[in-house]
């Protein structure tokens, strides 16, 4: 502890309420057979209907990935539509959507408010949103320091061009899963699950393809 500070102190802080406060919600929302990812989506959708999916995925945590993953999952639960005008395709809730949230909204709301209620005074409550309301807006302005570390580049600068010099079969795309992408050993982000999905795909296609090069080549030399 004494290499800490009080500010990384506060953040590990946030940091452990955070994914404790959403693993809780998590479970709470399965009586209403929603996580807490699509519990946030679809309360946007409600807000902003109708909208495209680039501008629900401006307004969310999940990336155009995990966003286009998630929709055909709550399209195919039926609790979105997706209507084509001209070139635009816009989102909004179906029928059973809105029966869902008139009833979760309020139950989560008043789950998620008790977490401060239950501890905090109201004159607490306020200079802690005040407090946290500063500290957010700096980071939405604040800039990485110089030399800070992109670990991902390394597959790219060190282990791509040794795998090529040793004419290893190279998919050219990778997953980059950083610490915050897991939870309880589980992976929790669904933008990097829906790539995982596709880097499996990609790698099975070149396999396939470098099989069929390779056979046709030893038919050709009737081995």
């Amino acid at each position: 502890m004494r290499n800490h500070t009080i500010g990384s102190l506060i953040w590990l802080r946030l940091m452990r309420f955070t994914n404790q406060s959403n693993q809780l919600s998590n479970d709470f929302l399965k009586r209403f057979d929603l996580t807490t990812a699509q519990f946030d989506v679809l309360v946007q959708i409600q807000l902003y209907q109708p909208l495209t999916q680039s501008e629900l995925a401006k307004k969310v945590t999940v990336t155009q990935g995990g966003i286009s993953r998630m929709l055909a999952r709550l399209e195919k639960e039926g609790y979105i539509l997706r209507k084509q005008s001209w070139k635009t395709k816009t989102i909004s809730l179906t029928k059973k959507a809105e029966e869902v949230l008139a009833e979760a909204m309020p139950a989560q709301l008043a789950f998620q408010t008790s977490f401060f209620e239950d501890v905090l005074t109201k004159e607490e409550e306020k200079t802690l949103y005040q407090l946290m309301t500063r500290v957010h807006k700096y980071s939405q302005k604040r800039k990485l320091p110089p030399g800070t570390a992109k670990h991902y580049l390394m597959i790219e600068q060190q282990l791509k061009p040794i795998l090529a010099y040793m004419k290893a079969q190279i998919v050219q795309t990778y997953v980059f899963i950083e610490e915050k992408d897991f939870h309880r050993k589980k992976i929790i982000n669904d933008d990097v699950l829906f790539r995982i999905e596709r880097l499996v795909e990609d790698t099975v296609d070149l396999t396939k393809t470098y099989t069929k090069i390779r056979e046709e080549n030893e038919a050709a030399y009737d081995f």
